[in-house]
């Protein structure tokens, strides 16, 4: 009896040391990983780039919502005259917008999160109706973003073995046009973005200017 007993609690003893050798590690290594993203999106930030935009359409929230799970259950393409094709996927968990595009060609990509919620005016009905406001939180790709800082050491390193110390000199001038080139991406499609999602909350089916 004993014995069985000893047995029972050398086996719990070795799930509980299992247990730790596998969850400890993943922890860390979740927790690690959710540092570095609060690291690279303080980084984003510092350099401008983020975007904030709210988009606010004349509708209760539960209308909007609905257009927003119906649009989102599939992926989005857009075309257009001397454009190339843009691709726009995500999801709406309950209030909480995850949208991710647009892939095309030679383009940035981004990282759009937003929240629903009821307007300025709350969803009770006065003469100007109800109104659904969603706040937007755009961000540059992880991944762009990685390519951007790897494509800023290549230039300096470049720079400086070809040029020597002059190369520190001219690299501004490189960067300088890739941050150019990155905030016109940003302008672009961040503005492509909310006119997006505003169509697509009010179920309108016109291409985003």
């Amino acid at each position: 009896m004993a014995s069985a007993i000893s047995g029972k609690r050398h086996i719990r003893k070795m799930v509980q040391l299992t247990g730790l050798l596998f969850v400890q590690p993943l922890t860390i290594a979740i927790t690690t990983a959710q540092t570095v993203t609060s690291i690279i999106q303080s980084i984003q930030a510092g350099l401008g780039l983020r975007r904030r935009a709210t988009v606010t359409v004349p509708l209760p929230m539960a209308q909007a919502q609905h257009h927003l799970t119906t649009a989102l259950a599939q992926e989005i393409v857009l075309t257009g005259r001397f454009q190339v094709t843009r691709r726009y996927w995500g999801h709406l968990s309950q209030n909480h917008l995850t949208l991710h595009g647009p892939r095309a060609h030679k383009q940035f990509g981004f990282l759009t999160q937003g929240e629903l919620h009821d307007g300025p005016l709350g969803p009770v009905f006065d003469n100007r109706g109800p109104q659904t406001d969603l706040t937007l939180q755009i961000d540059l790709r992880a991944l762009d973003f990685y390519q951007l800082l790897l494509a800023a050491g290549i230039i300096l390193g470049f720079l400086v073995v070809t040029l020597k110390w002059g190369g520190l000199m001219v690299a501004p001038i490189f960067w300088g046009f890739l941050y150019g080139m990155t905030q016109w991406h940003f302008q672009h499609y961040g503005q492509e973005i909310v006119q997006l999602l505003t169509d697509l909350m009010t179920e309108e089916t016109g291409q985003p200017r």
